[in-house]
């Protein structure tokens, strides 16, 4: 997966260390998904390791619709390099899709793309990249162990800053 990984993240032009955690995130530690398996039935031979598409819909669960996407989305598709049939295939094109579709959008944190907090308030909490609300704390501590291994990393923070906020903060939900 390393060198998947690392290719996806440089020809997509995201952070490898970025793209890894995103998987890791979507798929856990030991990767036991069928959506990466190649052996769910129905669809022997895909993968979609970014869960682009899989959610509940049209009589499919998540797993079938994240992989009747991978394989072409039932036209035929062909955008991200689908259809992904090889591992390879899922990580460069699910890299490309969360490059074209959030980095080119303001949303280039593991938080605005969550929270879509750079496009102007009516944009606020749409065009999320998933549902998981502490998605971006999750992937933000996976990507940690990264930086840890190797001080050779440059880091550059983007922080939003709102205006009318109070005084103290809230709670978490």
């Amino acid at each position: 997966y390393i060198n998947y990984l690392y290719n996806a993240g440089v020809n997509s032009k995201v952070n490898p260390n970025v793209i890894t955690a995103m998987v890791i995130m979507e798929q856990g530690w030991r990767g036991g998904s069928g959506l990466i398996s190649g052996n769910y039935s129905g669809y022997k031979g895909y993968y979609n390791h970014f869960n682009i598409g899989a959610y509940t819909a049209n009589g499919m669960n998540a797993t079938q619709r994240g992989l009747w996407w991978a394989k072409g989305a039932g036209t035929g598709a062909t955008s991200y390099g689908r259809p992904w049939n090889t591992i390879e295939k899922s990580l460069s094109g699910g890299a490309s899709y969360y490059s074209s579709n959030y980095l080119t959008n303001n949303q280039y944190t593991y938080y605005t793309k969550k929270f879509n907090v750079m496009n102007g308030l009516n944009n606020v909490a749409s065009h999320q990249y998933m549902t998981n609300t502490s998605g971006a704390e999750s992937e933000g501590k996976i990507l940690k162990y990264a930086y840890e291994a190797s001080d050779n990393y440059p880091i550059v923070f983007h922080i939003p800053v709102y205006n009318s906020m109070p005084s103290s903060p809230c709670a978490k939900p």
